[in-house]
């Protein structure tokens, strides 16, 4: 029986915590993904407008997203299910198909996060 998914998004965050993929199976099973960086890499950025102020006068730390658009594409009745970290550079994120098959998609966290080409079932 196939049926659309009710949720199909994800997310992981780098082993430091510094930064955060989401990934989203949208309309046709188009796979999108948006990434988040916290903070900034020089002290001196702390007065960035994208510091929120706190009632006693500090600031949250700052975080910055960027849109990485369309990567690939699943079934179009995908539900993304999970993600996990492989040795603190490997995002494996699974999902399942309308016939219980479950994929695996894999993007390597180094410096940039790149998604590798192809499924895995």
């Amino acid at each position: 029986m196939e049926q659309n998914p009710i949720g199909a998004i994800a997310s992981i965050s780098s082993f430091n915590g510094k930064r955060l993929k989401v990934v989203v199976v949208g309309e046709g099973g188009i796979l999108l993904d948006a990434n988040c960086r916290f903070g900034h890499d020089r002290p001196k950025n702390a007065s960035r407008p994208d510091y929120l102020p706190l009632p006693d006068g500090r600031r949250t730390q700052g975080s910055i997203w960027t849109d990485a658009g369309v990567v690939g594409t699943a079934h179009p009745n995908s539900k993304l299910a999970v993600c996990t970290i492989e040795h603190l550079s490997l995002a494996y994120f699974f999902y399942q198909l309308p016939s219980g098959d479950i994929v695996m998609r894999r993007c390597n966290m180094g410096s940039e996060w790149e998604w590798e080409e192809g499924e895995y079932a």
